[in-house]
């Protein structure tokens, strides 16, 4: 599939309101060897694109003019009604890698021994950006914790990525971050309130009954 997409000459919040309303979406497309350059994509397009490939992480190919590039969907903008309304295009230069954002796949959560146990298990991370070559970028990055029992902990050190992508943020000591963990069960006490009879209530001054104030009246008399 090739994107066709179309060179633009006005730019700016006006002209990109124009653009919309003609059925297009405004976009850029720049990389190393690149130069920034503003386009448009006809918005049926972009969204089929959307519907049928991850243009994210699989590359693909974009015509300007009589101009062909590979290319990823480096970045795009939603409004409130989640129709697209900016995406950037990312050139890809032969041999070099890239960064992207990768999704992060907790496999075998549901026969976990820590859920088997009552445990709670929290995915501390969703994703993670990595750098790779465009053919060895991977869907999602497998993270398997059947083993996972209450109270331990996977660090980010201990993730196996595939062997020709590597993490883009360095993983030391000191910048280690948790990528999922398993807790107890939460457990909520029952507050338990207990009424005190009537007869232990003790009378006040004044509460005297009408037969303890009958019984005044008559020894007075």
């Amino acid at each position: 599939m090739i994107l066709k997409l179309e060179e633009r000459s006005k730019v700016g919040s006006n002209a990109a309101q124009a653009l919309r309303a003609s059925g297009h979406v405004p976009a850029v497309l720049y990389g190393p060897k690149q130069a920034a350059q503003a386009v448009s994509v006809p918005t049926d397009a972009l969204a089929q694109l959307m519907r049928t490939e991850k243009p994210t992480l699989h590359p693909f190919h974009v015509s300007v003019g009589s101009k062909k590039h590979q290319v990823l969907l480096k970045s795009y903008v939603k409004d409130l009604q989640s129709k697209l309304v900016h995406v950037d295009f990312y050139v890809l230069a032969k041999g070099a890698k890239v960064t992207v954002v990768v999704p992060v796949k907790y496999e075998n959560e549901e026969s976990a021994v820590g859920i088997k146990a009552g445990g709670v298990v929290t995915h501390h991370i969703t994703e993670l950006k990595v750098d790779a070559l465009p053919k060895d970028i991977p869907d999602h990055i497998v993270v398997d914790i059947a083993n996972l029992d209450i109270g331990d902990i996977i660090h980010l050190s201990a993730l196996k990525v595939p062997g020709k992508v590597e993490l883009h943020d360095k993983v030391d000591e000191q910048h280690d971050p948790i990528l999922v963990s398993c807790k107890p069960p939460t457990i909520e006490e029952e507050s338990v309130e207990v009424e005190a009879e009537q007869d232990d209530v003790p009378m006040s001054e004044g509460d005297e009954s009408e037969e303890q104030q009958s019984e005044q009246k008559t020894d007075k008399s």
